[in-house]
């Protein structure tokens, strides 16, 4: 991946809140006037204590929460597209190619295999079959997923096991942004390391990485910049 020495990500001003129908539609803020971008090659971190907000922002930057004003530009194939207003098909789009997730949960279908699971990526953007796999099991190997486990589905994995399936899910494809939510948050310390080596060599390909990792040994080594969201919430 060829490296940009600008903006990838620009976030300006963005403020969440959700309503809670069930609560007499009241108003819970989560934050307001958050801005930062971030560049390719750079790992952003976002800090502050539990419940300020950091996995909610994750959230709204993958258009899984509409948020309630602000613009999140991604640089999307040479053109900036505003994910905060973008439509539903400019968001698949954008998922697709460009904005990678890596959630603290793995949501599969019960039948398909670890190894077809961590392919598909490849395969829906036309890789063949073969290479696909290929390096598929690259990554697993990485990640210590035992081969025994490759043709069985994830769904009976343990947390761990699941957690490194999801992570290789999203790395085996070059995503130009990607979005970690506590991606070792499950895992011991030789898998701790396996992951901290693969998002440093992503990062040294040129992309842009924005997460969260509560482990301090993780944000030391994989972070270059950091986001406190609860003192940006203090000063809004």
């Amino acid at each position: 991946m060829e490296k940009i020495n600008d903006d990838i990500l620009r976030i300006d001003n963005l403020a969440k809140t959700f309503l809670l129908h069930n609560q007499g539609s009241k108003k819970l803020p989560v934050f307001q006037n958050i801005s930062f971008q971030v560049k390719a090659g750079e790992c952003l971190v976002l800090t502050g204590a539990s419940g300020t907000g950091k996995s909610t922002l994750l959230r709204a930057i993958y258009a899984n929460y509409l948020v309630q004003s602000g613009t999140i530009n991604i640089r999307h194939e040479n053109k900036w597209v505003d994910l905060a207003s973008a439509s539903p098909h400019e968001v698949l789009d954008i998922r697709k190619k460009t904005l990678g997730y890596v959630s603290q949960f793995l949501r599969v279908i019960p039948r398909i295999s670890t190894i077809d699971l961590v392919c598909e990526p490849l395969i829906v953007q036309g890789k063949l079959i073969k290479p696909a796999k290929a390096q598929a099991k690259k990554l697993l190997n990485k990640l210590s997923i035992p081969e025994s486990l490759w043709d069985l589905p994830p769904a009976t994995f343990s947390g761990g096991e699941q957690q490194r399936v999801n992570i290789a899910r999203t790395l085996i494809q070059d995503y130009p942004i990607l979005l970690l939510d506590e991606p070792t948050a499950s895992l011991d310390e030789k898998n701790r390391d396996a992951v901290i080596e693969l998002i440093n060599e992503v990062r040294n390909q040129g992309t842009a990485v924005v997460g969260i990792f509560h482990d301090k040994y993780v944000r030391e080594r994989v972070g270059t910049e950091m986001f406190n969201v609860e003192l940006a919430k203090k000063a809004a």
